[in-house]
């Protein structure tokens, strides 16, 4: 499958958008592996975003990073036992925080909207595992 210019414009920024994830670089590529996955997989959802809802490269980059953490965290793979993670599973939580508070440093979520994220995923990481 093709990908359109705006979905390759998307995975462009997947590679510059790990700069912002430093001290993470470990599990970084696997999460982003996924959220590539994610984005070809869904490519009119990703234009529609592009091209309608005017979101930046950028933020369409973060907010499948932080989707991809998402699903790895939820998939209950990173659990030492149920409601606790592993070291790894620590890592891709706090992939997921920086892509957030990016998202939130830029306009694209606001600040309550990221914190009720972050209780969501905490109370599904509390059932997992």
């Amino acid at each position: 499958m093709l990908a359109a210019k705006e979905v390759k414009k998307v995975l462009a920024a997947l590679n510059i958008a790990e700069s912002q994830f430093g001290d993470c670089i470990f599990l970084f590529d696997m999460v982003k592996q996924r959220a590539e996955r994610i984005i070809l997989n869904d490519q009119k959802r990703v234009i529609h975003a592009i091209r309608l809802l005017k979101v930046t490269q950028m933020n369409a980059a973060l907010v499948n990073i932080m989707e991809a953490a998402y699903d790895c965290l939820l998939s209950g793979d990173y659990h030492i036992r149920r409601g606790a993670l592993l070291d790894s599973g620590e890592e891709i939580l706090k992939i997921s925080q920086i892509a957030t508070e990016r998202l939130v440093a830029d306009g694209y979520l606001r600040h309550d909207e990221a914190e009720k994220n972050r209780a969501d995923v905490l109370e599904a990481i509390a059932g997992s595992g």
